[in-house]
Parts: structure tokens; sequence; C-alpha cells
């Protein structure tokens, strides 16, 4: 039994002896390869296998500058159409996506409740002129002296005036009394002419009151259908000819009761004249003194990916919003083929005139993560890794194909070598060992 415990002990022991060389000795390499390292300036890193990489020179071209804007675009104008009556809707003639031109008819309101105003409008005018002779308004200059009503006074007022001249020539015969009944008679005959003046001038005003009802109440009856309202651009007469809306919202049916009521909206159809579109966008307040009207834009839209849409600056608010220090541009796009839509989303680049010499790389070298990008580039055999912001891209072609670059703006050497594959496996400092790669084709040398 204690023959077995001293064996125990003896390989208890010997395990901690190995333990504590083996350790000894890892100490001892260590430090030798750090005198090693110290006297050759060498990694033993560099021993280890280097990753392979494809890499292209970076280039500087001349760029032009451009601003980016986003916005959506909306027609030239949009028309939102209410009813100026109410009433039961008999017809409508259009529906959403139809083309319309100016003039044309969109929706009938049963008339026959205007059609009895304007009757009775019409009885009442006749009522009136009938009273002073006439049978319709008559001109500015007439003259009022000229109705019946005036006319029995004028002729009642001039035989009192003769009585009243015969009582006081005939002094001798003629009493006081009978002098002061024809002065009497006189006033009032006199009186009852200016007041029959008065009376047809009241109902001559009250003539043209009634016709002004009859033209409301005939105006009430035009209205009750519908029609495309006419255009009208100053100095655009060829858009007036060819231009058309189209019918983007209709939000009423047949034999339903039109109302108007104060305070809500009463649209009963959205029209947009589309051959022109705007695009009103913000622009940065530091791009005040380059953005000028009459600069061309570059444009897309999701439904045609890829191609470029061309606009013109057209207008420049000259007010700086305080609260996103910008301002904002309104962008005109010729849209008479009609491939586009009012309401897309697009993006945009205000192309700046002036150009300047920027470093560009290929599209695949940059490394985008967590809303960073970063390329990496070759010094003395390692992946040096540094942080950009990109710019614009440009294609360029290259032989037959075309190829994208990306403007990188940060301490980007010109004649650097940039990783353009491999970028997955690199981090600071790895060893790399470059492609066989061709750089005859590049345009830089």
């Amino acid at each position: 039994m204690l023959f077995k415990k001293s064996i125990k002990k003896w390989v208890v022991g010997l395990v901690i002896l190995v333990g504590v060389v083996a350790g000894l000795a890892g100490q001892f390499r260590e430090s030798s390869e750090q005198k090693e390292q110290n006297k050759t300036g060498k990694s033993v890193v560099a021993t280890q296998k280097a990753i392979i990489v494809s890499a292209e020179k970076c280039r500087k071209i001349p760029v032009q500058k451009s601003i980016a804007i986003v916005g959506t675009m909306i027609g030239k104008e949009e028309v939102f159409i209410s009813p100026k009556v109410e009433g039961r809707v008999i017809k409508i003639y259009h529906d959403i996506g139809d083309e319309l031109k100016p003039g044309e008819p969109l929706l009938d309101i049963d008339p026959t409740d205007f059609q009895l105003a304007i009757a009775e409008a019409k009885r009442a005018l006749e009522l009136e002129l009938a009273k002073l002779g006439l049978k319709e308004i008559p001109q500015e200059n007439f003259d009022i002296t000229t109705t019946p009503m005036v006319i029995k006074a004028a002729a009642m007022e001039r035989y009192m005036q003769a009585r009243r001249n015969r009582a006081v020539r005939a002094s001798v015969s003629t009493s006081v009394e009978e002098k002061d009944l024809a002065q009497a008679d006189f006033d009032v005959a006199h009186a009852n002419y200016v007041q029959a003046v008065l009376d047809a001038k009241a109902i001559l005003a009250g003539a043209k009151h009634k016709k002004a009802m009859l033209e409301t109440a005939m105006q009430h009856l035009a209205d009750t259908r519908m029609v495309v309202p006419k255009i009208n651009y100053q100095g655009d007469s060829q858009n007036q000819i060819s231009s058309f809306f189209v019918m983007t919202q209709k939000s009423v049916s047949c034999g339903e009761m039109v109302r108007i009521m104060p305070g809500s909206s009463n649209t009963l159809f959205k029209l947009v004249l589309d051959n022109e579109l705007k695009l009103s966008a913000m622009v940065p307040e530091r791009y005040k003194s380059e953005v000028q009207i009459g600069q061309r834009v570059e444009m897309e839209v999701a439904a045609y990916p890829g191609k470029k849409i061309i606009g013109e600056i057209a207008r420049i608010n000259p007010a700086i919003d305080r609260a996103t220090r910008s301002f904002m541009v309104e962008i005109h796009v010729d849209n008479r083929e009609r491939l586009l839509s009012a309401g897309s989303f697009a993006r945009g680049k205000i192309q700046i005139d002036k150009m300047q010499k920027s470093i560009v790389v290929p599209e695949e070298a940059i490394v985008r993560f967590a809303g960073v990008s970063k390329i990496f580039i070759i010094k003395k055999d390692r992946a040096s890794e540094i942080l950009v912001q990109t710019g614009i891209t440009i294609s360029m072609s290259e032989g037959k194909k075309k190829r994208s670059f990306i403007q990188v703006f940060g301490d980007v050497p010109e004649e650097g070598l940039v990783i353009t594959s491999g970028q997955t496996q690199l981090a600071e400092g790895v060893f790399v060992k470059l492609r066989q790669t061709d750089f005859s084709n590049d345009p830089t040398k």
C-alpha cells in the first residue's frame, strides 16, 4: 500500500516537471523570435501565406461637379374640378386615364330646376319692362323722360303751370284764393313729375336687377355641365394647341346628388397637364452661388432604371429655409412622349458647369459596411485601409466593355494600387500578393 502511494507521488511530480520545462522552452522561443524581429525588422508573420488579390491604379480624370437631389414629379398644372351648382348627376363623360382637351364635357347635372328658374326670371324682367313700356333693357344713355309715366306727369305739370300763369295775368278778376290754388296745383304737378322720374329710374334699375338675375340663372344652367378648363399661358401658344389633360381622380358616380358644403372638399375630378413635368427639390445653402437657371439636370425614376431623364432648372427660390438651411429649385422635364407619370419619385444630379480633376476607382474597389465606405491599397506588399467619401458614378469604355468608376474623396494616393478583389479576407497590414495584371490599357499611363 505504501509502495503504491510512493509510485503515485512520483508520477505527479514528473508531470509537473514536464510542464515547467515546456513553459520555459516556450518563453525561450518567444524571446528568441522577439530578438530576431528586433534585429531584422521583420515579423515572423511574414512567413504566413499572402492573400492573392487583384488591383488597378487609381485614376485622376476631369469630373463634372454635380449636386444630388431627390423629389417628386408633378404635372405642369394639376387642376381640381369642383361643382358650381348642386343637383343630381345624370351623365359622366370620362373616367380615370382618359385624355381630355380643354372644353370637353366632364359631367352633366339635372338642369330642370335651373330651366324653371330661367323662365321665372324672364317673366319678372318682362313685368318690370312693361311698367316702362319697354320690351328690353335700354342702352345706358336712355332718356328716362320718354317713358309713358314721365310723359304723363310732365303734361300735367305743363297744364298746371299754364293755369297758374293765367291766374297771375288776370289779376283784376281773379281772387287771391284762386291764385294760391293755382300755384298749389302747379307745385303738386311738379312734385308728381319729379316723383315719376324717380319711379321710372327705380323701375329701370329693378329691370336691370331682374336681368342680372336672369343672367345668373342662365349661368347656373350652363354650370350644370362641367367641362375641362381652358389653359392660357402667355407666350406659349404652341402648348395651348397641343396640350391636353389626363384624368387621375374621379370621386362621383352617375345618379349621385352633388352638394356644395363650405369647409369640406367638393372635388369631383383631378386633371393633370403632363406634357411637361415639374420637380421641386431642396438644395443645400452652400451651393447657392453655383446653381443657376438653365443648368442641366440628369434624373432617374424607378419605372425606367438606367434611363437618363434630362431636365432643366427653370426657377430658383431666392429665400433660404431657416429650418433646413436649403433653398428650393424647380426643374422642368419635357414629357411630350408621355413616358413619365406625375407623382413619380426621382433622383437626380444638377450638373454644375465647373470641371475638376478627381480621383476615381473601380466600383468593385469600394467596401461598404455600416454606412462607412473604404478602399484597400497596396503598400509594400501589405493591404492599407483608407476611409473615403464617395461622389458620382462615371461610366467609362474600355474596348468593347463599359465599366463603372466612383469618385472618391480622402487620403487616396494618385498613383496608388487599389485592390479590386479579395477584400473580404483583408485587414490593415495583411500581406497580399498581386495577381498577374496587365496595366497596358490603363488610360492614365
